[in-house]
């Protein structure tokens, strides 16, 4: 996870303990390529299936999160429901209005209507960052927005496939399309 030009902050997940049952995992067919290598490297048996389902919940559960200190926010998508669009865009508001930088989405791999989710992170410039494995809520996709700054790639050292990893991150990073 990255956070400014002259800073970072990364998540690690070293030492994590992984589940190595075999799993379901749908995300949009457009991460299936990336999201199969960052599984095949944690060694994690996961069947990827594209998520073209609807929510099924009437009410999207998500919470979000603001470090005054590191000016981050999250939110985390739990559940996504009927209303996943709009409830992103006013925990994405309340998150702005407090100052955030850089704002990072988690969203439940497992979640009827991830895709909805993903499309709405998109439409705001959300791009996708990794794939939290393992949490109490399953597996995480991670989205990320830098609200008022833009990251130099070339400024991070990175070896063996984070190097392909971060290249795949900054391919989906809208900032470096321009």
């Amino acid at each position: 996870t990255f956070r400014g030009k002259d800073s970072f902050t990364s998540e690690a997940f070293a030492c994590s303990v992984y589940d190595h049952t075999p799993k379901t995992v749908y995300l949009p067919e457009e991460l299936h390529s990336v999201a199969q290598k960052i599984y095949d490297w944690l060694k994690l048996p996961r069947t990827l299936i594209g998520n073209p389902l609807s929510p099924e919940a009437e009410e999207t559960k998500s919470s979000w999160s603001f470090d005054s200190r590191l000016r981050n926010g999250s939110i985390t998508f739990a559940q996504v429901g009927k209303d996943c669009a709009k409830r992103f865009s006013s925990d994405l508001y309340e998150l702005k209005s407090r100052g955030a930088e850089m704002v990072i989405a988690y969203i439940a791999a497992d979640a009827p209507g991830l895709t909805e989710v993903y499309e709405a992170a998109k439409a705001e410039g959300f791009f996708f960052t990794g794939i939290f494995p393992v949490t109490d809520l399953g597996d995480m996709l991670i989205m990320q927005k830098m609200v008022n700054c833009v990251v130099d790639y070339d400024s991070i050292i990175t070896t063996g496939p984070f190097t392909e990893l971060l290249e795949i991150v900054r391919s989906f990073d809208p900032d470096q399309k321009k």
